[in-house]
């Protein structure tokens, strides 16, 4: 399932969203011991999956990027909390996730595209399971993602509440993840889609593996 990214008006008054959910449990759950399957082979890829990268349209590279780690953790605490609420588990830290998140937000920031699909043309599970291997013989690999662009100031309960006003988006919070990593930057003079603005830009991958 996948929804389609926006920057309502290229405006920072409005906060600009994307969620891609992998695969469903069924298709990902394999056999103990047998030999790994992707974890997206047979999906329909992200934005047509283009082999091509993106040519965002403006200046490309000139953004000043700097991690919001308050952001993180900040991110972290309300989900969790929210999800004992639901009555799931707490989601933990992932090193290997928050990399991989990391890393988009930064290249979403200094080029100027908002997109699950990364800057080379490689498609969101792609880029995570460059971070957040697959072990050897898995059971169950499952990665998820939802993105955010919005003002520099914006907070956390502002990113959560966009996200759990949005079907899609809520589904992925509230599933049966187990580790998650939230990659959050701000940018000033963000350039192509971002239109030269500060901005916050916000990345949370989600995975379980084992």
């Amino acid at each position: 399932m996948l929804a389609v990214p926006t920057w309502r008006s290229r405006r920072l008054a409005r906060l600009g969203i994307a969620v891609w959910l992998c695969l469903a449990v069924a298709v990902l759950a394999v056999a103990a011991q047998a030999a790994p399957v992707h974890p997206a082979r047979g999906q329909h890829p992200a934005h047509g999956g283009s082999a091509q990268g993106l040519k965002p349209d403006g200046t490309r590279g000139l953004a000043s990027v700097q991690l919001a780690g308050d952001l993180n953790r900040e991110l972290l605490r309300q989900l969790n909390a929210i999800r004992l609420r639901a009555g799931l588990p707490p989601l933990r830290r992932s090193r290997d996730l928050t990399e991989a998140a990391v890393a988009h937000s930064r290249s979403m920031a200094k080029y100027g595209y908002f997109s699950h699909t990364s800057y080379n043309g490689s498609l969101f599970w792609q880029r995570v399971e460059g971070y957040y291997r697959a072990p050897h013989g898995f059971r169950v690999y499952r990665v998820g993602e939802n993105l955010m662009s919005g003002p520099a100031g914006v907070s956390a309960a502002a990113v959560i509440r966009s996200w759990m006003q949005s079907p899609p988006h809520r589904e992925n919070l509230l599933s049966r993840w187990a580790e998650v990593g939230f990659g959050c930057v701000r940018a000033a003079d963000a350039p192509g889609v971002f239109d030269g603005e500060a901005v916050a830009i916000v990345t949370a991958d989600f995975g379980t593996r084992g």
